[in-house]
């Protein structure tokens, strides 16, 4: 809180202005493509009901306004799921949905 309350406007703007650079980048990046697969977190889920764990790795699709989703496809060292991340193209919420579960079953079966 203190350090977004530090930030004056013209920095504020600055930054906006930049993620909207980043989001029509990434438009054009991904218009050949269905999806982008990535992965959902530097680990598998952390263990008890304390915490869902580090979120920096949804943050730039946040950031981006893409539609994301995580699917438990593997499991990790201590029997937890790892997560796949599937990133849509903006405005394509529906489209994601279809290609996840396309990524779904051919990395689950």
């Amino acid at each position: 809180m203190r350090q977004g309350l530090a930030c004056d406007f013209a920095t504020y703007r600055a930054a906006q202005a930049a993620l909207e650079g980043c989001r029509t980048a990434l438009d054009a990046m991904m218009a050949p493509y269905d999806v982008l697969l990535t992965a959902s977190a530097a680990g598998e889920a952390p263990m008890g009901l304390q915490s869902t764990g580090d979120a920096s790795f949804c943050a730039l699709w946040t950031a981006a306004y893409v539609p994301a989703l995580t699917l438990p496809v593997f499991t990790g060292p201590q029997g937890l799921p790892v997560g796949a991340q599937v990133i849509g193209k903006r405005h394509e919420d529906r489209a994601l949905f279809a290609t996840a579960q396309w990524v779904w079953q051919h990395l689950t079966s």
